[in-house]
């Protein structure tokens, strides 16, 4: 009888401890789900065209193909792009409600992982769970829950995390950690480009926090990167041209300063209007409330997350603090590394695994400057309440003028409209009104090509014709 009550009563302990955390993550999901709601209904448009097309095979033997790296293009994504798009195709018909459904629920997983991560770091399992919380509200995410072709960038952060928390488990005594973790990081670079930078994280995690103990232990994830890079340069070189050239100059600060911004939940609309800091382009001069609430939660943020510990001395009071700082820091820019040498090409969901090493910063800044409870509750309070503001300021913007949303609908349209038009039997040629907007939308030739499943079907790109209107 004493032995069930005090199980009982160890029980009730726990649950009281972790019941913020369950609340948090509770409300990331419902917050997260709330506020990219409109994602969910959004259409095929664009990169997805050709990757439902390139994904569309038979046998085992063409299965096998998707993992040969393609010259045309300069991603190599098989188990983020084609195999996701193949199931889908399989279990689901095409049907882009279900792949967006699978997309959350992956991004959840993120949202857990990234709250395990955290953990490692800071031992408070309430900040911790306000980590994934930011995580999860990030404005990084909007294009990824409309656009499904970049699914590799939410799973690639998935083999990322579970990589990283495994070999951190094993850096503990754990030696089976090791290999699982090893065979997460092949799966994640045959996902997305972006897990490469993996070894580097681990070698400066290692030095940082484990010294040269276990360094010898990271040889075989560069060498794996090695090979990886190696057959991506060497033996099948990618097609680094236009937008995607790639080379070093000051073009590197420039990408880290937008990057910068973003990760601060700022629109991509604004960075991209912006003459400097402070002043943007008459086109915004439509939208006075959304430069405010940027403005104004951008400064706020300055002042608490560095101004204020700066004043308050805390690096220099806390080493350990400032080592953890450096670290969060060094991890956001290595993470970043693949895509800031792009002279022409960046988008926020390049920062699905810097963000983390940014939230991380964030929320050792946010345990360090306030140490009584009631006030370090009222800060965290102004900080949430900022960091949401911008979020959902910025996500309501996008959803009435970004270029996902609009791509989606118009290829929803114009396949909708031709699905009923050409029932019986689809036409050799398409019409279509020209635009740039158009020819994204239904990415040139594809989009027709993939719904009526017929490869020679043309789509002619016309300034006006009656038989568009017909």
């Amino acid at each position: 009888m004493g032995r069930q009550l005090l199980l009982k009563k160890l029980r009730g302990t726990l649950m009281s401890r972790n019941i913020p955390k369950i609340v948090f993550l509770l409300f990331s999901i419902l917050t997260s789900f709330y506020l990219f709601r409109s994602s969910f209904t959004a259409y095929f448009f664009q990169d997805d065209w050709f990757t439902i097309k390139i994904s569309k095979v038979e046998t085992l033997q063409e299965i096998w193909s998707f993992f040969i790296p393609r010259k045309d293009v300069i991603y190599y994504r098989p188990l983020g792009m084609q195999m996701p798009f193949f199931i889908n195709r399989i279990l689901f018909r095409q049907d882009s409600l279900w792949f967006h459904v699978v997309m959350f629920f992956t991004f959840l997983l993120n949202v857990f992982l990234v709250y395990v991560v955290l953990n490692q770091f800071i031992k408070s399992k309430l900040l911790s769970a306000i980590g994934s919380f930011f995580y999860s509200t990030s404005t990084l995410h909007f294009i990824l829950f409309y656009w499904m072709a970049t699914y590799s960038f939410v799973l690639g952060t998935t083999f990322y995390l579970l990589a990283f928390i495994l070999f951190i488990r094993f850096t503990r005594g754990n030696r089976r950690c090791y290999w699982l973790s090893l065979g997460l990081f092949i799966l994640g670079l045959l996902t997305n480009e972006m897990i490469i930078t993996l070894p580097v994280v681990l070698f400066i995690f290692l030095i940082f926090y484990k010294g040269k103990k276990f360094v010898t232990w990271i040889i075989p994830y560069g060498a794996i990167g090695f090979v990886w890079f190696s057959a991506r340069f060497i033996f099948f070189p990618i097609p680094a041209h236009g937008n995607y050239s790639i080379r070093a100059g000051f073009h590197l600060f420039s990408n880290l300063k937008t990057y910068l911004l973003w990760s601060f939940n700022w629109s991509e609309v604004l960075t991209e209007q912006m003459v400097h800091l402070f002043a943007f382009n008459y086109q915004l001069d439509a939208y006075p409330f959304v430069v405010s609430v940027t403005m104004v939660c951008f400064i706020a943020f300055m002042i608490l997350l560095f101004l204020l510990p700066f004043i308050l001395g805390i690096f220099n009071r806390k080493k350990q603090k400032l080592r953890l700082f450096i670290f969060c820091l060094l991890g956001y820019v290595i993470s970043l590394s693949p895509v800031l040498f792009f002279t022409q090409h960046k988008f926020p969901y390049y920062l699905t695994i810097s963000q983390i090493f940014w939230i991380l910063g964030i929320i050792s800044i946010i345990e360090s400057t306030v140490k009584r409870k009631s006030t370090k509750n009222l800060f965290i309070s102004i900080i949430a309440f900022l960091w949401i503001l911008q979020a959902a300021t910025t996500i309501e913007f996008n959803t009435k003028i970004h270029w996902a949303p609009r791509r989606a609908d118009i290829s929803r349209e114009f396949i909708t409209h031709a699905k009923e038009r050409y029932e019986r039997k689809p036409p050799d040629v398409i019409f279509i009104p020209d635009s740039s907007e158009n020819r994204l939308a239904l990415n040139d030739q594809d989009a027709f090509q993939v719904v009526f499943d017929n490869r020679r079907i043309e789509t002619i790109y016309v300034l006006y014709d009656k038989r568009i209107q017909d």
